[in-house]
């Protein structure tokens, strides 16, 4: 499919909508420590979707919730309380690259890290927090941009893996689909997991805090 109709297919998923909610901002547990906060300085945000051909995740927004990354449910995203005067609508995910490290667009302090979990699953920080699971990874990111308004191509390759997966996670293997990448120490049926390529389009600061 030539990358303008991939586009204009897919901008009007880009928004796809999410109410975000008012709660308060909670603290979620992890086993080690990042060594340095996550920057909210998220160069060229962007937003996500999947791309397989005649699969059922094909130009499906990849969105943010409870740690983890899905494709097939919305995100889960807050505004602090007492609320800001201006806090993003929180209905897409946008993402940021800068230097082989990956974070999430967002407002709060201290941003919220993206990484690959030791199991394969994509995930990212909890807000005010730079606690990241036992052996995660967090380099190997990379982004190339789109040019003339086009599409751009989100990656992530190391020593340990690399290739995107969407892996169902229901029993019917309907979405949700949960998103992994292929690594050394993969937990998953692999043969039920879809690999797909990242597509990336340019956008703002996408929410408040991701949770």
């Amino acid at each position: 499919m030539h990358p303008s109709t991939i586009l204009a297919l897919a901008l009007p998923l880009l928004a796809a909508a999410a109410p975000a909610k008012r709660e308060e901002d909670s603290c979620h547990r992890h086993t080690t420590t990042s060594s340095a906060a996550a920057s909210t300085a998220t160069p060229t945000p962007f937003t996500i979707i999947a791309a397989h051909s005649a699969s059922p995740i094909h130009l499906q927004a990849v969105n943010a919730a409870n740690q983890s990354f899905f494709i097939g449910a919305g995100p889960s995203t807050s505004c602090p309380q007492p609320p800001v005067i201006e806090c993003p609508p929180g209905t897409t995910t946008t993402v940021g690259v800068n230097d082989g490290a990956a974070y999430l667009a967002v407002e709060v302090p201290g941003g919220q890290q993206i990484y690959v979990e030791h199991s394969g699953a994509l995930g990212f920080t909890a807000a005010h927090s730079a606690s990241l699971p036992a052996g995660a990874y967090t380099s190997g990111f990379t982004l190339i941009p789109g040019t003339n308004g086009g599409l751009g191509d989100f990656g992530f390759a190391n020593a340990a893996g690399q290739g995107f997966l969407a892996c169902p996670t229901t029993a019917s293997a309907g979405p949700p689909y949960q998103v992994f990448v292929d690594v050394e120490g993969f937990r998953g049926n692999l043969s039920a997991c879809i690999g797909f390529d990242a597509l990336t389009h340019s956008a703002g600061v996408g929410a408040w805090q991701y949770d």
